[in-house]
Protein backbone atom coordinates (compact mmCIF):
# COMPACT_ATOMS: atom_id res chain seq x y z
CA UNK A 1 0.00 0.00 0.00
CA UNK A 2 2.73 2.68 0.41
CA UNK A 3 4.70 1.95 -2.40
CA UNK A 4 1.14 2.42 -4.39
CA UNK A 5 0.56 5.61 -2.77
CA UNK A 6 4.36 6.69 -3.24
CA UNK A 7 3.98 5.78 -7.27
CA UNK A 8 0.26 7.60 -7.01
CA UNK A 9 1.97 10.88 -5.38
CA UNK A 10 4.86 10.57 -8.03
CA UNK A 11 2.36 10.52 -11.35
CA UNK A 12 0.59 13.32 -9.72
CA UNK A 13 4.23 15.18 -9.29
CA UNK A 14 5.26 13.85 -12.65
CA UNK A 15 1.55 15.45 -14.44
CA UNK A 16 1.56 18.99 -12.64
CA UNK A 17 5.50 19.17 -13.72
CA UNK A 18 3.74 18.40 -17.36
CA UNK A 19 0.65 20.65 -16.28
CA UNK A 20 3.32 23.45 -15.16
CA UNK A 21 5.45 22.99 -18.48
CA UNK A 22 2.58 22.88 -21.47
CA UNK A 23 1.43 26.52 -19.31
CA UNK A 24 4.91 28.44 -19.92
CA UNK A 25 4.93 27.11 -23.31
CA UNK A 26 1.74 28.14 -23.86
CA UNK A 27 2.72 31.42 -22.38
CA UNK A 28 5.64 31.61 -24.86
CA UNK A 29 3.69 30.98 -27.64
CA UNK A 30 1.55 34.11 -26.42
CA UNK A 31 4.35 36.47 -25.99
CA UNK A 32 5.85 35.69 -29.18
CA UNK A 33 2.37 36.41 -30.71
CA UNK A 34 2.39 40.00 -29.03
CA UNK A 35 6.16 40.45 -30.17
CA UNK A 36 4.91 39.79 -33.76
CA UNK A 37 2.04 42.28 -34.10
CA UNK A 38 4.39 45.16 -32.09
CA UNK A 39 6.53 44.39 -34.77
CA UNK A 40 4.13 44.58 -37.71
CA UNK A 41 2.78 47.42 -35.84
CA UNK A 42 6.27 49.59 -35.91
CA UNK A 43 6.75 48.75 -39.27
CA UNK A 44 3.21 50.30 -40.47
CA UNK A 45 4.15 53.22 -38.55
CA UNK A 46 7.48 53.37 -39.84
CA UNK A 47 6.04 52.94 -43.68
CA UNK A 48 4.87 56.14 -43.88
CA UNK A 49 7.60 58.18 -42.86
CA UNK A 50 9.75 56.60 -45.17
CA UNK A 51 7.77 56.50 -48.19
CA UNK A 52 9.70 59.97 -49.40
CA UNK A 53 12.81 57.37 -49.63
CA UNK A 54 11.48 54.15 -50.48
CA UNK A 55 10.38 56.02 -54.17
CA UNK A 56 14.06 57.55 -54.94
CA UNK A 57 15.37 53.77 -54.25
CA UNK A 58 13.20 51.15 -55.38
CA UNK A 59 16.08 48.67 -54.57
CA UNK A 60 15.46 49.73 -50.63
CA UNK A 61 11.80 49.79 -51.19
CA UNK A 62 11.98 46.24 -52.21
CA UNK A 63 14.38 44.97 -49.48
CA UNK A 64 12.35 46.67 -46.76
CA UNK A 65 9.61 45.26 -48.45
CA UNK A 66 10.78 41.84 -48.33
CA UNK A 67 12.15 42.07 -45.24
CA UNK A 68 8.63 43.02 -44.21
CA UNK A 69 6.98 40.26 -45.71
CA UNK A 70 10.02 38.11 -43.94
CA UNK A 71 8.74 39.15 -40.90
CA UNK A 72 5.38 39.22 -41.42
CA UNK A 73 5.44 35.16 -42.39
CA UNK A 74 7.47 34.19 -39.68
CA UNK A 75 5.33 35.19 -37.43
CA UNK A 76 1.87 35.15 -38.04
CA UNK A 77 1.15 31.36 -38.60
CA UNK A 78 2.35 30.58 -35.34
CA UNK A 79 -0.03 33.45 -33.96
CA UNK A 80 -2.58 31.89 -36.17
CA UNK A 81 -2.16 28.61 -34.93
CA UNK A 82 -2.15 29.63 -31.03
CA UNK A 83 -5.58 31.65 -31.76
CA UNK A 84 -7.03 29.05 -33.56
CA UNK A 85 -6.05 26.55 -31.09
CA UNK A 86 -7.72 28.78 -27.85
CA UNK A 87 -10.31 29.36 -29.31
CA UNK A 88 -11.05 25.91 -30.32
CA UNK A 89 -10.53 24.70 -26.53
CA UNK A 90 -12.54 27.92 -25.27
CA UNK A 91 -15.74 26.39 -27.94
CA UNK A 92 -15.40 22.57 -26.62
CA UNK A 93 -15.19 23.72 -22.84
CA UNK A 94 -18.77 26.04 -23.66
CA UNK A 95 -20.19 23.24 -25.54
CA UNK A 96 -19.44 20.69 -22.63
CA UNK A 97 -21.07 22.99 -19.77
CA UNK A 98 -24.52 23.16 -22.18
CA UNK A 99 -26.94 20.76 -21.09
CA UNK A 100 -27.53 17.54 -23.83
CA UNK A 101 -30.31 18.59 -26.02
CA UNK A 102 -33.58 16.39 -26.27
CA UNK A 103 -36.71 16.83 -28.50
CA UNK A 104 -40.32 16.92 -26.98
CA UNK A 105 -42.49 13.98 -27.52
CA UNK A 106 -45.45 14.50 -30.21
CA UNK A 107 -48.47 13.49 -29.28
CA UNK A 108 -50.03 14.10 -31.80
CA UNK A 109 -51.39 17.61 -32.25
CA UNK A 110 -50.86 19.04 -35.67
CA UNK A 111 -49.51 22.20 -34.72
CA UNK A 112 -46.94 21.04 -33.08
CA UNK A 113 -45.44 19.03 -35.75
CA UNK A 114 -42.93 20.77 -38.09
CA UNK A 115 -41.28 22.18 -34.84
CA UNK A 116 -41.07 18.31 -33.50
CA UNK A 117 -40.05 17.06 -36.52
CA UNK A 118 -37.61 19.44 -37.00
CA UNK A 119 -35.77 18.94 -33.42
CA UNK A 120 -36.00 15.18 -33.89
CA UNK A 121 -33.97 15.01 -37.16
CA UNK A 122 -31.58 17.52 -36.05
CA UNK A 123 -30.76 15.64 -32.98
CA UNK A 124 -31.54 12.10 -33.78
CA UNK A 125 -32.74 11.33 -37.29
CA UNK A 126 -29.04 13.01 -38.91
CA UNK A 127 -26.49 10.87 -36.65
CA UNK A 128 -25.37 8.46 -37.69
CA UNK A 129 -26.51 5.68 -35.27
CA UNK A 130 -27.67 2.42 -36.20
CA UNK A 131 -31.27 1.89 -37.46
CA UNK A 132 -32.37 -0.24 -33.96
CA UNK A 133 -31.26 2.99 -32.23
CA UNK A 134 -33.17 5.48 -34.22
CA UNK A 135 -36.75 3.15 -33.91
CA UNK A 136 -36.43 3.33 -30.41
CA UNK A 137 -35.77 7.28 -30.53
CA UNK A 138 -38.71 7.87 -32.40
CA UNK A 139 -40.45 5.25 -30.12
CA UNK A 140 -39.71 6.86 -27.31
CA UNK A 141 -41.00 10.72 -28.08
CA UNK A 142 -44.10 9.66 -29.96
CA UNK A 143 -47.46 9.15 -27.76
CA UNK A 144 -50.95 9.71 -27.84
CA UNK A 145 -52.82 8.94 -31.41
CA UNK A 146 -49.01 9.46 -33.16
CA UNK A 147 -47.69 6.29 -31.43
CA UNK A 148 -51.28 4.27 -32.36
CA UNK A 149 -50.63 5.29 -35.91
CA UNK A 150 -46.90 4.32 -36.29
CA UNK A 151 -46.82 1.51 -33.32
CA UNK A 152 -46.87 -1.51 -35.92
CA UNK A 153 -43.94 -0.34 -37.31
CA UNK A 154 -41.59 -0.81 -33.92
CA UNK A 155 -41.63 -4.70 -34.49
CA UNK A 156 -39.87 -4.34 -37.26
CA UNK A 157 -36.52 -2.35 -36.83
CA UNK A 158 -35.58 -2.41 -40.68
CA UNK A 159 -34.87 0.63 -42.63
CA UNK A 160 -38.46 0.31 -44.62
CA UNK A 161 -40.42 0.74 -41.29
CA UNK A 162 -38.61 3.48 -40.28
CA UNK A 163 -39.10 5.29 -43.54
CA UNK A 164 -42.98 4.17 -43.84
CA UNK A 165 -43.22 5.55 -40.05
CA UNK A 166 -42.37 8.81 -41.12
CA UNK A 167 -44.74 8.70 -44.34
CA UNK A 168 -47.40 7.98 -42.27
CA UNK A 169 -46.94 10.73 -39.46
CA UNK A 170 -45.80 13.21 -42.51
CA UNK A 171 -49.40 12.36 -44.33
CA UNK A 172 -51.47 12.43 -40.57
CA UNK A 173 -50.17 15.04 -39.15
CA UNK A 174 -48.03 16.88 -41.45
CA UNK A 175 -49.79 17.56 -44.27
CA UNK A 176 -50.75 21.60 -45.19
CA UNK A 177 -54.82 20.76 -44.80
CA UNK A 178 -54.38 18.90 -41.47
CA UNK A 179 -52.24 21.86 -39.88
CA UNK A 180 -54.56 24.41 -41.73
CA UNK A 181 -57.69 22.56 -40.21
CA UNK A 182 -55.98 22.50 -37.14
CA UNK A 183 -55.67 26.21 -36.64
CA UNK A 184 -59.09 26.88 -37.71
CA UNK A 185 -60.50 24.24 -35.06
CA UNK A 186 -58.42 26.44 -32.76
CA UNK A 187 -59.68 29.61 -33.58
CA UNK A 188 -63.32 28.25 -33.81
CA UNK A 189 -63.61 26.80 -29.97
CA UNK A 190 -61.16 29.96 -28.78
CA UNK A 191 -63.68 31.21 -25.52
CA UNK A 192 -65.26 34.60 -26.01
CA UNK A 193 -62.92 36.77 -24.31
CA UNK A 194 -64.79 39.49 -21.05
CA UNK A 195 -64.23 42.99 -21.58
CA UNK A 196 -61.83 43.06 -18.67
CA UNK A 197 -59.69 39.95 -19.54
CA UNK A 198 -56.21 41.35 -20.84
CA UNK A 199 -54.25 38.48 -20.53
CA UNK A 200 -57.01 36.73 -22.57
CA UNK A 201 -56.68 39.27 -24.96
CA UNK A 202 -52.74 39.05 -25.27
CA UNK A 203 -53.04 35.21 -25.56
CA UNK A 204 -55.38 35.33 -28.57
CA UNK A 205 -53.19 37.74 -30.13
CA UNK A 206 -50.06 36.04 -30.04
CA UNK A 207 -51.84 33.24 -31.40
CA UNK A 208 -53.28 34.97 -34.57
CA UNK A 209 -49.65 35.99 -34.85
CA UNK A 210 -48.46 32.48 -35.23
CA UNK A 211 -51.73 32.06 -37.86
CA UNK A 212 -50.29 34.92 -39.88
CA UNK A 213 -46.57 33.43 -39.76
CA UNK A 214 -48.19 30.31 -40.69
CA UNK A 215 -50.22 32.00 -43.71
CA UNK A 216 -46.70 32.48 -46.28
CA UNK A 217 -46.48 28.36 -45.55
CA UNK A 218 -49.86 26.59 -45.66
CA UNK A 219 -51.86 28.06 -48.09
CA UNK A 220 -54.77 26.86 -46.53
CA UNK A 221 -54.97 29.72 -44.31
CA UNK A 222 -55.67 32.21 -47.09
CA UNK A 223 -59.57 31.96 -46.50
CA UNK A 224 -58.86 33.90 -42.78
CA UNK A 225 -58.60 37.17 -45.07
CA UNK A 226 -62.11 36.74 -46.43
CA UNK A 227 -64.75 39.08 -44.61
CA UNK A 228 -66.62 35.67 -43.39
CA UNK A 229 -63.74 34.25 -41.26
CA UNK A 230 -63.50 38.03 -40.22
CA UNK A 231 -67.00 38.00 -38.84
CA UNK A 232 -66.19 35.22 -36.96
CA UNK A 233 -63.25 35.76 -35.12
CA UNK A 234 -65.10 39.07 -34.05
CA UNK A 235 -67.29 37.13 -31.93
CA UNK A 236 -64.54 35.76 -29.46
CA UNK A 237 -63.68 39.77 -28.44
CA UNK A 238 -65.21 42.15 -26.16
CA UNK A 239 -67.79 44.29 -27.40
CA UNK A 240 -65.52 47.43 -26.98
CA UNK A 241 -63.10 45.80 -29.48
CA UNK A 242 -65.69 44.95 -31.55
CA UNK A 243 -66.79 49.20 -32.01
CA UNK A 244 -62.98 49.68 -32.59
CA UNK A 245 -62.66 47.17 -35.13
CA UNK A 246 -65.55 48.69 -37.06
CA UNK A 247 -64.62 52.17 -37.07
CA UNK A 248 -60.90 50.92 -37.72
CA UNK A 249 -62.71 48.67 -41.07
CA UNK A 250 -64.71 52.03 -42.03
CA UNK A 251 -61.12 54.40 -42.35
CA UNK A 252 -59.18 51.61 -44.33
CA UNK A 253 -62.86 50.87 -47.03
CA UNK A 254 -62.60 54.65 -47.40
CA UNK A 255 -59.21 54.73 -47.99
CA UNK A 256 -58.52 51.54 -50.32
CA UNK A 257 -62.21 50.49 -50.78
CA UNK A 258 -61.21 46.97 -49.65
CA UNK A 259 -61.96 44.96 -47.04
CA UNK A 260 -58.77 44.57 -44.41
CA UNK A 261 -56.63 41.81 -44.58
CA UNK A 262 -55.69 39.44 -41.54
CA UNK A 263 -52.31 40.98 -41.34
CA UNK A 264 -53.90 44.10 -40.53
CA UNK A 265 -56.66 42.46 -38.26
CA UNK A 266 -53.59 40.86 -36.44
CA UNK A 267 -51.88 44.05 -36.30
CA UNK A 268 -55.01 45.70 -34.63
CA UNK A 269 -55.67 42.95 -32.25
CA UNK A 270 -51.95 43.27 -31.01
CA UNK A 271 -51.68 46.36 -30.78
CA UNK A 272 -54.78 46.64 -28.45
CA UNK A 273 -53.59 43.87 -26.58
CA UNK A 274 -50.41 45.65 -25.77
CA UNK A 275 -52.92 48.77 -24.76
CA UNK A 276 -54.89 46.54 -22.59
CA UNK A 277 -51.99 45.06 -20.53
CA UNK A 278 -49.56 48.03 -20.17
CA UNK A 279 -48.24 47.77 -16.68
CA UNK A 280 -48.46 50.91 -15.89
CA UNK A 281 -51.28 53.10 -17.38
CA UNK A 282 -53.94 49.96 -18.30
CA UNK A 283 -56.86 49.33 -16.30
CA UNK A 284 -55.79 46.00 -15.44
CA UNK A 285 -52.87 47.62 -13.85
CA UNK A 286 -54.65 49.89 -11.81
CA UNK A 287 -57.05 47.48 -11.06
CA UNK A 288 -55.07 45.08 -10.35
CA UNK A 289 -53.79 48.27 -7.75
CA UNK A 290 -56.53 48.98 -5.76
CA UNK A 291 -57.06 45.08 -5.05
CA UNK A 292 -54.05 44.79 -3.46
CA UNK A 293 -54.61 47.63 -1.43
CA UNK A 294 -58.16 46.80 -0.46
CA UNK A 295 -57.09 43.24 0.55
CA UNK A 296 -54.51 45.03 3.00
CA UNK A 297 -56.89 47.08 4.50
CA UNK A 298 -58.79 44.67 4.90
CA UNK A 299 -56.21 42.10 6.84
CA UNK A 300 -55.87 45.19 8.98
CA UNK A 301 -58.60 45.86 10.36
CA UNK A 302 -60.13 42.75 11.21
CA UNK A 303 -57.63 42.40 14.07
CA UNK A 304 -58.54 39.69 16.39
CA UNK A 305 -61.92 39.15 15.24
CA UNK A 306 -63.04 35.64 14.69
CA UNK A 307 -65.63 35.11 11.74
CA UNK A 308 -68.19 31.92 11.65
CA UNK A 309 -68.43 30.62 8.24
CA UNK A 310 -70.53 28.21 6.95
CA UNK A 311 -69.40 25.10 5.60
CA UNK A 312 -70.73 25.09 2.47
CA UNK A 313 -69.62 28.99 1.51
CA UNK A 314 -66.21 28.31 0.23
CA UNK A 315 -64.32 31.39 -1.07
CA UNK A 316 -63.91 31.17 -4.88
CA UNK A 317 -61.34 29.16 -6.27
CA UNK A 318 -58.77 30.98 -8.54
CA UNK A 319 -57.52 30.18 -11.47
CA UNK A 320 -58.50 27.37 -13.87
CA UNK A 321 -59.21 23.56 -12.28
CA UNK A 322 -59.16 22.06 -15.62
CA UNK A 323 -56.22 23.40 -17.14
CA UNK A 324 -54.50 24.31 -13.58
CA UNK A 325 -53.53 27.77 -14.80
CA UNK A 326 -53.98 30.99 -12.96
CA UNK A 327 -54.72 33.47 -16.16
CA UNK A 328 -58.57 32.37 -16.86
CA UNK A 329 -61.22 30.36 -14.47
CA UNK A 330 -62.66 27.27 -16.27
CA UNK A 331 -65.64 29.02 -17.83
CA UNK A 332 -63.27 30.67 -20.24
CA UNK A 333 -60.68 27.49 -20.57
CA UNK A 334 -60.37 26.91 -24.28
CA UNK A 335 -59.51 23.35 -23.52
CA UNK A 336 -62.53 22.40 -21.63
CA UNK A 337 -64.59 24.30 -24.23
CA UNK A 338 -63.31 21.94 -27.10
CA UNK A 339 -64.25 18.90 -25.13
CA UNK A 340 -67.82 16.80 -26.02
CA UNK A 341 -70.11 17.91 -23.59
CA UNK A 342 -70.54 14.73 -22.25
CA UNK A 343 -66.97 15.07 -20.67
CA UNK A 344 -67.53 18.77 -19.62
CA UNK A 345 -70.33 16.79 -17.33
CA UNK A 346 -68.54 13.98 -16.22
CA UNK A 347 -65.42 16.30 -15.24
CA UNK A 348 -68.07 18.64 -13.32
CA UNK A 349 -69.58 15.92 -11.67
CA UNK A 350 -66.05 14.02 -10.30
CA UNK A 351 -64.66 17.49 -9.46
CA UNK A 352 -68.21 18.09 -7.34
CA UNK A 353 -68.61 21.57 -8.67
CA UNK A 354 -71.68 23.49 -8.96
CA UNK A 355 -73.84 23.58 -11.68
CA UNK A 356 -75.01 26.90 -11.46
CA UNK A 357 -71.84 28.77 -11.19
CA UNK A 358 -68.59 25.76 -11.30
CA UNK A 359 -67.42 26.09 -7.66
CA UNK A 360 -67.05 23.85 -5.79
CA UNK A 361 -68.43 23.70 -1.72
CA UNK A 362 -72.17 24.02 -2.53
CA UNK A 363 -75.32 22.99 -4.85
CA UNK A 364 -76.81 24.08 -7.50
CA UNK A 365 -79.92 24.88 -5.37
CA UNK A 366 -77.76 26.81 -3.09
CA UNK A 367 -75.83 28.88 -5.90
CA UNK A 368 -75.84 32.66 -4.89
CA UNK A 369 -73.63 33.53 -8.39
CA UNK A 370 -75.34 31.59 -10.74
CA UNK A 371 -74.11 32.47 -14.26
CA UNK A 372 -76.39 32.75 -17.15
CA UNK A 373 -75.96 31.59 -20.67
CA UNK A 374 -74.77 34.01 -23.20
CA UNK A 375 -75.97 31.85 -26.09
CA UNK A 376 -79.83 32.06 -24.58
CA UNK A 377 -79.33 33.77 -21.56
CA UNK A 378 -81.08 30.86 -20.01
CA UNK A 379 -80.14 30.38 -16.13
CA UNK A 380 -77.53 27.41 -17.19
CA UNK A 381 -73.38 27.66 -18.21
CA UNK A 382 -72.75 28.54 -21.68
CA UNK A 383 -70.47 25.45 -22.08
CA UNK A 384 -74.02 22.95 -21.06
CA UNK A 385 -76.40 25.07 -23.75
CA UNK A 386 -76.89 22.38 -26.11
CA UNK A 387 -76.58 19.69 -23.68
CA UNK A 388 -79.59 21.65 -21.90
CA UNK A 389 -81.60 22.07 -24.98
CA UNK A 390 -81.62 18.24 -25.32
CA UNK A 391 -82.39 17.77 -21.71
CA UNK A 392 -85.22 19.96 -21.82
CA UNK A 393 -86.98 18.75 -24.98
CA UNK A 394 -86.16 14.97 -22.96
CA UNK A 395 -87.72 16.01 -19.68
CA UNK A 396 -91.10 17.40 -21.53
CA UNK A 397 -91.18 14.31 -23.20
CA UNK A 398 -91.17 12.24 -20.75
CA UNK A 399 -93.49 14.34 -18.47
CA UNK A 400 -95.88 14.27 -21.46
CA UNK A 401 -95.66 10.19 -20.86
CA UNK A 402 -95.24 10.12 -17.40
CA UNK A 403 -98.40 12.19 -16.52
CA UNK A 404 -100.14 9.73 -18.68
CA UNK A 405 -99.08 6.58 -17.48
CA UNK A 406 -99.79 8.06 -13.62
CA UNK A 407 -103.18 9.14 -13.65
CA UNK A 408 -103.67 5.47 -15.89
CA UNK A 409 -102.29 3.63 -12.70
CA UNK A 410 -103.62 6.06 -10.20
CA UNK A 411 -107.16 5.00 -11.41
CA UNK A 412 -106.54 1.39 -11.22
CA UNK A 413 -105.17 2.28 -7.73
CA UNK A 414 -108.39 3.76 -6.47
CA UNK A 415 -110.66 0.87 -7.53
CA UNK A 416 -108.27 -1.59 -6.01
CA UNK A 417 -107.75 0.04 -2.66
CA UNK A 418 -111.54 0.46 -2.29
CA UNK A 419 -112.25 -3.20 -2.30
CA UNK A 420 -108.45 -4.13 0.16
CA UNK A 421 -108.82 -3.61 3.71
CA UNK A 422 -108.18 -0.42 5.45
CA UNK A 423 -105.07 -1.62 7.31
CA UNK A 424 -103.14 -2.34 3.93
CA UNK A 425 -103.71 0.92 2.36
CA UNK A 426 -100.64 2.80 2.33
CA UNK A 427 -98.55 5.93 0.48
CA UNK A 428 -96.32 5.58 -2.38
CA UNK A 429 -92.51 4.40 -0.55
CA UNK A 430 -91.24 4.84 -3.60
CA UNK A 431 -93.16 8.55 -4.27
CA UNK A 432 -92.65 9.15 -0.80
CA UNK A 433 -88.94 8.92 -1.38
CA UNK A 434 -88.49 11.14 -4.11
CA UNK A 435 -90.64 13.80 -2.43
CA UNK A 436 -88.52 13.62 0.93
CA UNK A 437 -85.42 13.91 -1.07
CA UNK A 438 -86.42 17.24 -3.10
CA UNK A 439 -89.51 19.14 -2.17
CA UNK A 440 -88.77 21.59 -4.41
CA UNK A 441 -88.41 20.24 -7.90
CA UNK A 442 -92.32 19.61 -9.05
CA UNK A 443 -92.60 16.01 -10.91
CA UNK A 444 -95.01 12.73 -11.73
CA UNK A 445 -93.83 11.65 -7.88
CA UNK A 446 -96.36 14.78 -6.14
CA UNK A 447 -99.07 13.97 -8.10
CA UNK A 448 -98.60 9.92 -7.06
CA UNK A 449 -98.80 11.35 -3.07
CA UNK A 450 -101.76 13.48 -3.53
CA UNK A 451 -103.82 10.56 -5.75
CA UNK A 452 -102.95 7.93 -3.01
CA UNK A 453 -103.80 10.36 0.10
CA UNK A 454 -107.39 10.83 -1.55
CA UNK A 455 -107.31 6.83 -1.97
CA UNK A 456 -106.69 6.76 1.09
CA UNK A 457 -109.31 9.26 2.27
CA UNK A 458 -112.01 7.67 0.76
CA UNK A 459 -111.37 4.01 2.32
CA UNK A 460 -112.42 5.26 5.11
Amino acid sequence: MALQEEENVARKKALEEKRRQIERLQTVKKLSVAKARLQVYEQEASSDEEIAELLHNRGVERHQSSGVKRSSHEHPPQADSATVLAEAIAESINVSRLPVPEPSVFTGDPLRYKDWKMSFQTLIGRKNIPVNERVYYLRKYVGGSARKAIESYFLLGTDAAYDSAWVILEERFGSSFVIAKAFKDKLASWPKIGPRDSVELRDFSDFLRGCQAAMSQIKGLDVLNTCDENQKLLTKLPDWLVASWNRKVIEIEETCNDFPTFSQFVEFITKEAKIACNPVTSLHALKSGDGEKIKTTKTRNVGAKVLVSNSEENPEQKGCIFCEKQNHDIQKCWKFNEKPVQERLRFIQTKRLCFGCLQPGHQSRNCKRRSLCETCKGKHLTCLHEDRERANRKEKGCEEYGKGVNVKTSENKKSKEKTEDNHNIEPSNEATSKFLADPTQPSDSTADITISRQNFEDAF
